[in-house]
């Protein structure tokens, strides 16, 4: 069983079929802007039959798909990945390649609001777990980010929404296990929190966020998978 998240980093990939028993595929990272910009490379260790299978990727070229290695090749199978970050970190993983799967290609859902100091259930019926989101405190400085947390709850616990500081809601999360929340901080449209469902990799992503007046400050998302 192959893992697809180090921390707050998935690792995907997508892939396009060329015929012939022939695929073109990338394999990427994702995650918040903040920590994209933290890594140094991603080096990708590929099947030994694979010219120069060590690869080291030190930049995006493509924003879709972040620090992203592209091959050609008939087969799956099992990709080393290491992730270094300019401060001499570094997080492993082995990731299985997917080829019918990725190129599906990835779908959103409905928007939907979240008032800042608040959580919100995530209505969705594709969801095996209880899915939350907490938006932070949005600042009238467009500049500065807010906090932003998805976690698996329940509503005998939660309800279904409810507002919450940001001090508050810290301290109720200290009950909620590290590897059932998932937080980031968002700014801009397109930011997004990635973030897993009974092994299946999504991301929040922001769609528009209203600043004006305090109290009425608010978010729109929506959920991708990838």
């Amino acid at each position: 069983m192959h893992s697809e998240r180090i921390g707050n980093i998935v690792v995907d990939n997508v892939a396009v079929d060329k015929g012939n028993d022939q695929w073109e595929w990338t394999i990427f990272v994702k995650s918040s802007p903040d920590v994209l910009n933290s890594i140094e490379y991603v080096q990708y260790t590929l099947h030994p039959t694979f010219a120069d299978p060590i690869q080291k990727v030190y930049k995006t070229s493509n924003p879709d798909y972040p620090f992203g290695l592209t091959r050609t090749g008939w087969g799956v199978f099992e990709v080393p990945v290491r992730v270094v970050f300019k401060n001499g970190e570094q997080r492993t993983l082995k990731y299985l390649l997917r080829f019918h799967q990725a190129a599906q290609g990835s779908k959103c859902r409905v928007p939907f609001l979240v008032n800042q100091r608040h959580y919100l259930h995530i209505e969705d019926g594709g969801f095996k777990s209880e899915i939350y989101i907490y938006v932070g405190e949005i600042h009238q400085d467009r500049k500065k980010p807010f906090h932003s947390t998805v976690f698996v709850g329940s509503q005998n616990a939660w309800g279904k929404e409810g507002g919450l500081k940001q001090p508050e809601f810290e301290s109720k999360m200290k009950r909620i296990a590290e590897n059932y929340r998932w937080s980031s901080k968002l700014r801009d449209i397109g930011d997004s929190v990635a973030f897993q469902d009974a092994g299946r990799p999504y991301h929040l992503e922001v769609v528009n966020v209203t600043f004006a007046p305090s109290e009425a400050r608010r978010v729109t998302l929506r959920v991708c998978e990838y």
